[in-house]
C-alpha cells in the first residue's frame, strides 16, 4: 500500500494516495515508508503541520531515511521555519549527495533566508544533475530575479514553461520578473492567467 500511495501521488490522485498510505499504516504502524508517503500526500493537500508530524515519525523509525529528511525540510519551509528546513535538507544531502531534488530544495531554503548567492549555487548543482528540472530552473530564475537580474531569469522561466507549459506557478514567477523589468502589459497578462488558473486547480 505504501508503494501504491506513491504511484497514486505521481498520478495526481492525492486523496487516494493519502487513503492508501493510511491503509498501509493500519497494517504496519511502524512502516517508515508509509509515514513518508502519508506526509507527501498531506504536503500536497496543504496540511504542512500534519505532514511534518508524519515525516518526524518516519525519521524516528528510520533515522537514515534521506527522503524523509528532505521532505521534512520541505514541510518546515512551508511552515516558515527556513533555518530548520535547511538543517534537515543538509542532513539528507549527507546521505544522498547527488540528489537533484535535495539540492533544489536546499536552494529554495537558502532563498527563503535571503542567501541568494548560495541559493544560485545550490540550483546549479541540481541542474548539473538534472538539466530538465523545472523546479530548479524556476528556483534559479527566482534567485536571479531577487538578486536584481530579472532579465537573466526570463530564459530560465521559458525553459521551465517548455517543460510545464500550463503550470500557473511558473507563469506567476515569470510575471514577477516581467513586472520588475517594467514590462507591465506582459507581466499583468501572465498574472491574470495565473489568477484565473488558480481558481481551477486550487493552488
Amino acid at each position: 500500500q505504501a508503494g501504491r500511495a506513491g504511484a497514486l501521488r505521481a498520478l495526481g490522485r492525492i486523496p487516494e494516495a493519502l487513503t492508501a498510505a493510511e491503509a498501509a499504516l493500519a497494517l504496519r504502524p511502524d512502516l517508515a515508508e508509509a509515514h513518508n508517503a502519508r506526509g507527501n500526500a498531506l504536503t500536497n493537500l496543504g496540511r504542512a503541520a500534519d505532514a511534518l508530524a508524519a515525516f518526524d515519525r518516519a525519521i524516528a523509525l528510520n533515522p537514515g531515511m534521506a527522503k524523509a529528511l528532505a521532505n521534512q525540510g520541505n514541510a518546515l519551509r512551508y511552515l516558515d521555519r527556513p533555518e530548520e528546513a535547511l538543517a534537515a535538507i543538509d542532513r539528507a544531502l549527507e546521505l544522498l549527495p547527488d540528489d537533484a531534488e535535495a539540492h533544489a530544495n536546499r536552494g529554495a531554503a537558502l532563498l527563503d533566508l535571503g542567501r541568494t548567492d548560495e541559493a544560485l549555487r545550490a540550483f546549479d548543482r541540481a541542474l548539473a544533475r538534472r538539466p530538465a528540472f523545472p523546479e530548479a530552473l524556476v528556483g534559479r530564475g527566482n534567485a536571479l530575479r531577487d538578486g536584481g537580474e530579472a532579465e537573466a531569469a526570463l530564459p530560465l522561466y521559458d525553459r521551465a514553461l517548455s517543460l510545464l507549459p500550463h503550470d500557473v506557478l511558473v507563469r506567476w514567477n515569470k510575471s514577477l520578473a516581467l513586472l520588475a523589468l517594467g514590462r507591465f502589459a506582459e507581466g499583468f497578462a501572465l498574472y491574470e492567467v495565473r489568477k484565473a488558473s488558480s481558481r481551477i486547480v486550487g493552488r
